[in-house]
């Protein structure tokens, strides 16, 4: 099937690094492209949400799905679509095993590498006209690859009378069922965790967590303010939460606890236009024009003013004799 590649700048969406070092920017319409550090691509261009339409196989033209949010994690990226369907790409290589691609759920399909067609080398007569051309996966894994698992989010918005804000990523090596597990933050305020065998787990792999009332400023008094802004701490053990009404909850991933619960309305009203972590025990968020603020454990925080031009990934450069931060989002040391 054929895919459009006439793009422009303004229809990336999300741009970001896998913990493997592969460059993921993914647009608008839910095309990805994958590179590595010198710039070369990996893998084919692919939507992660698709439909096809009309004619044969081979004069079919591939379409994408309009993305309302994307999320590149350290194992691969996720999307969330304007129609609340959703897909979690996870991104493989050669020193995976194998088998876990085998494992994953019927829906799932593989992107690989072009390989070459034998079909294009001269024939003899005694030679067939076609031949076939291995599987890698036969021989050996390739270099990188991808698995590309949808979810049938949209069907379990629609019979909730729902629609979904924001989403994250728990990876495999945190999630009890050793994949990623995609959150979803709802319009009535709560979370849903989405697993990536949709096919075998029971009620399609969903699960409400019904965390209304400990999520937020209301107290369980009122409407629970939706989710508006998701982040994993690195280690998997935390879940950074920004609400519709600027208060920033921190919870353990299963929800059970809350750990800090930060009121930001003096601040500003609007949500922030990133959020992440700072090592493992700050959460660090950055307004336009409003500069970045660091929030701790215990509700102590610090804020940087700065020029959206002074951010520089997780470290705020500043100018003059303005303080930096000691660490960036990922926790290296800087």
């Amino acid at each position: 099937n054929r895919i459009p590649l006439h793009r422009i700048p303004g229809d990336i969406l999300t741009i970001g690094f896998t913990s493997r070092c592969v460059l993921v920017v993914v647009l608008r319409d839910s095309l990805t492209l994958c590179y590595d550090l010198l710039g070369n691509s990996v893998l084919p261009p692919f939507f992660a949400l698709s439909h096809i339409k009309g004619g044969s196989p081979e004069r079919a033209l591939t379409n994408g799905m309009d993305l309302l949010e994307a999320c590149v994690f350290e194992g691969g990226v996720a999307v969330l679509g304007a129609d609340m369907n959703s897909a979690v790409v996870e991104l493989l290589d050669e020193f995976d095993d194998p088998s876990y691609a085998d494992g994953a759920d019927v829906s799932a399909r593989r992107i690989i590498p072009l390989v070459p067609s034998q079909t294009d080398q001269p024939f003899t007569d005694d030679q067939s006209t076609t031949k076939a051309v291995a599987s890698p996966f036969l021989l050996a894994p390739p270099p990188h690859y991808a698995l590309v698992t949808p979810l049938p989010t949209g069907m379990f918005a629609r019979s909730k009378h729902l629609t979904f804000r924001c989403i994250a990523v728990l990876p495999r090596q945190y999630a009890p069922s050793c994949r990623p597990e995609l959150f979803l933050s709802t319009s009535d305020g709560s979370v849903v965790v989405s697993e990536l065998n949709p096919s075998t787990s029971p009620n399609n792999g969903f699960t409400d967590v019904d965390c209304r009332s400990r999520i937020g400023g209301s107290g369980g008094v009122g409407p629970a303010s939706p989710i508006v802004s998701m982040s994993f701490a690195p280690n998997g053990r935390f879940l950074a939460c920004f609400t519709s009404d600027s208060v920033l909850t921190v919870v353990s991933t299963n929800f059970e606890s809350k750990v800090l619960e930060f009121d930001a309305r003096s601040g500003s009203s609007s949500p922030p236009r990133q959020m992440g972590w700072c090592g493992e025990d700050s959460v660090v968020l950055h307004w336009k024009n409003l500069g970045v603020l660091m929030v701790g454990p215990y509700g102590d925080w610090l804020r940087f003013p700065c020029d959206d031009d002074d951010i520089d990934g997780g470290i705020n450069v500043g100018h003059g004799n303005n303080e930096s931060s000691m660490r960036n989002i990922g926790g290296a040391e800087v």
